[in-house]
């Protein structure tokens, strides 16, 4: 079968996953597996980021990602609603509406 670009992005992000040591890799990865949190579109220049925002163990993360589902980092940004807003992410809507 056959994937979609969405299917494909969430794949190579969960497959980057993997190199995530320690406990983080369950948590981390449950950010991108929760259909209830926010996806972002992050444009910087002429390249598009995807970016995905939830809580780990109540501290909010975000997760940015390549097009090609290639994910540039993971943090915890501190104050994640002003870090969104400096740089301009686009709200695109929740996981599980992007997918449907």
């Amino acid at each position: 079968m056959l994937l979609g670009q969405r299917e494909t992005i969430l794949c190579g992000f969960i497959d980057y996953l993997l190199y995530i040591n320690g406990g983080e890799l369950r948590e981390v990865n449950s950010l991108v597996l929760n259909s209830e949190n926010d996806v972002y579109l992050y444009k910087f220049g002429l390249d598009r980021y995807y970016v995905v925002r939830g809580k780990i163990k109540n501290l909010e993360w975000i997760v940015i990602f390549s097009k090609d589902g290639i994910v540039e980092t993971a943090f915890p940004p501190g104050d994640t609603e002003s870090y969104i807003e400096k740089r301009g992410f686009l709200y695109i809507g929740e996981i599980r509406e992007i997918l449907e």
